[in-house]
């Protein structure tokens, strides 16, 4: 994706949050704690639009020295997607940090931050400065939430958002353009543009499911400028609604969406930043969640956060590697000692590989080898 688009949108998702938490502190202004809870988020996220429209200006002054970068935009139209609903959701405040605290911790902006960081190194203090926040954040709001003794876990499972799966078919809007639908679930689509609605814009839409022909009046909830928009179904009868639900449940048993993996993979200075992409991208491909770490000390405190993980992926080329230390220290947390490892490394000494072995690896993988369709494969087996 050319990188002023990228730009336009890594911008887009920091001003959208960035209003929702001013929204929410002017809602929320006779609860003193809580005003300036939000008011605190929304000066940060405003701070972070000010560093991508500097970087904005970094290219322009050399626009030949940057390069285009590749993203999965699932994550980043989910993010979207959230932040629409929630500054139109009427809720409790514990309902609200609970999914709040589920748009701090999605990898959506993390996404286009390390596309954009691991393509162009010009790029990279900047866009540390913006990464560095996601943490924290995420920890401000589970410490509000202890606050007010709310449970984040019950609340992001209730609040789930509906199964989401792709749809590469042509949309009708309006009777008169045709564009191509890129996910779909029950309550809405995805779709690529070609030209430019608004937020709040009512449409109407016809497309095939399970060669039934579909229509449905929708409103767009996000866009993306020059790449597409979100939409909801808002008027559908229900025989389609159902309909929508047996192709969502359909593609979800034939992919195994519904298992909902968990995975850690942590990189070293030898996967490259395409290569790990292009690793992520097929992973979030298969359904899984992916969190994507290239530093020892950042997975170690992610690790210690009792992240919830079906698999851990690390590359390990020898025995001084800080992925191998990172190996070592996995049994000593209660949470991990059943989790499956996965090693890629290009080291074929015997001593070492079986030394791997030995240390509770379930599969070894050549990297240099290894294409991201084999290693969601491998990782579809051992978490099976």
């Amino acid at each position: 994706m050319d990188i002023y688009k990228l730009l336009d949108l890594l911008e887009k998702v920091e001003s959208d949050v960035s209003g929702l938490y001013k929204r929410l502190h002017e809602e929320h202004k006779l609860n003193k704690e809580a005003a300036e809870f939000f008011y605190n988020l929304h000066m940060e996220e405003e701070s972070h639009v000010q560093i991508i429209r500097m970087e904005r200006r970094i290219i322009q002054s050399a626009p030949k020295v940057f390069r285009e970068a590749h993203v999965n935009l699932s994550e980043i139209n989910s993010m979207l997607e959230n932040i629409a609903n929630l500054r139109t959701a009427k809720l409790a405040l514990p309902e609200l940090i609970g999914r709040i605290y589920g748009l701090e911790s999605s990898p959506a902006e993390k996404y286009l931050i390390d596309a954009l960081k691991d393509s162009n190194d010009e790029l990279r203090d900047f866009l540390i400065r913006l990464s560095s926040s996601f943490d924290t954040h995420a920890e401000k709001v589970a410490v509000f939430a202890r606050k007010l003794g709310v449970q984040i876990e019950d609340i992001q499972n209730r609040y789930m958002r509906k199964a989401r799966v792709g749809y590469g078919e042509k949309v009708l809007i309006n009777q008169s353009l045709a564009v191509k639908g890129v996910d779909i679930s029950e309550g809405g689509m995805f779709l690529l543009t070609g030209r430019t609605f608004t937020v709040g814009q009512h449409l109407s839409v016809q497309f095939t499911v399970l060669q039934v022909p579909v229509t449905a009046d929708a409103l767009v909830q996000f866009v993306i400028d020059e790449v597409g928009m979100g939409i909801r179904f808002e008027n559908i009868q229900d025989s389609d609604r159902e309909l929508i639900g047996r192709y969502v449940a359909g593609r979800i048993e034939e992919k195994g969406l519904d298992k909902h993996k968990r995975i850690l993979l942590v990189g070293n200075s030898r996967l490259g930043g395409r290569d790990l992409l292009n690793y992520v991208n097929e992973l979030i491909g298969t359904g899984s969640k992916v969190l994507d770490i290239s530093a020892f000390e950042d997975a170690v405190n992610s690790l210690r956060k009792g992240l919830d993980l079906s698999c851990i992926i690390l590359t390990i080329e020898n025995d001084l590697d800080p992925n191998y230390f990172l190996l070592q220290f996995l049994p000593t947390m209660d949470n991990y000692k059943e989790v499956p490892v996965v090693v890629m490394t290009n080291n074929h000494r015997k001593e070492f590989r079986e030394l791997l072995i030995r240390r509770g690896v379930k599969r070894l993988l050549v990297r240099s080898t290894t294409s991201p369709k084999r290693l969601a494969e491998e990782i579809s087996t051992v978490t099976a």
